[in-house]
């Protein structure tokens, strides 16, 4: 009958943090085939194991005169190597995100079509708010260029909400028509 890891490695370490040297080289050698397993199943590159499994030794050799013996081992060491695993990932993997991309010169070049030849959306809807009444224009511009709210706008203009209301439906039927 073969004892369970989490019991002989308990052992070996409350051995260890009493100052036994033997017994620590035996818990970090069986501890590294039990977080190896762990880490495994996490992170597929086999270097990266090795870098990751360094990295929860060093934890729970800096950590062990930190645990209570009247807790559980392995809850511990998971919550270490969970640690160790998303700080691996995110500085493996975070970084890539955000990797710059080299843009052609040639994919910057604008055709020859002139940019004043016609009018752009933008142009267009502009003219469009110009052919509006005054108010409809100044209530168009708050709320949907200055992203104001109904209430926002009537307390600017220093009218009430319903006729914002009001002068915007009346806008937007004469800008659908336009437009």
């Amino acid at each position: 009958m073969q004892i369970k890891p989490e019991i002989k490695l308990t052992a070996l370490l409350k051995k260890a943090v009493d100052g036994d040297s033997g017994a620590y080289k035996d818990f970090l050698k069986l501890a590294s085939q039990v977080i190896r397993r762990i880490i495994g199943g996490k992170i597929f590159n086999e270097a990266e194991i090795d870098d990751v499994l360094q990295e929860v030794l060093i934890s729970i050799h800096k950590a062990r005169h930190t645990y209570d013996f009247n807790r559980r081992l392995m809850p511990w060491i998971y919550s270490i190597i969970n640690f160790r695993v998303a700080d691996h990932l995110r500085r493996e993997y975070g970084e890539k995100i955000f990797e710059k991309v080299q843009i052609d010169d040639e994919a910057l070049q604008i055709e020859d079509n002139s940019v004043t030849d016609s009018y752009t959306d933008n142009e267009y809807i502009e003219k469009a708010i110009k052919e509006l009444k005054d108010k409809q224009q100044k209530v168009i511009r708050l709320m949907y260029f200055e992203d104001m709210s109904v209430k926002q706008v009537a307390e600017k203009l220093m009218i009430s909400e319903a006729d914002v209301k009001t002068s915007a439906h009346r806008a937007y039927k004469i800008l659908r028509k336009v437009i």
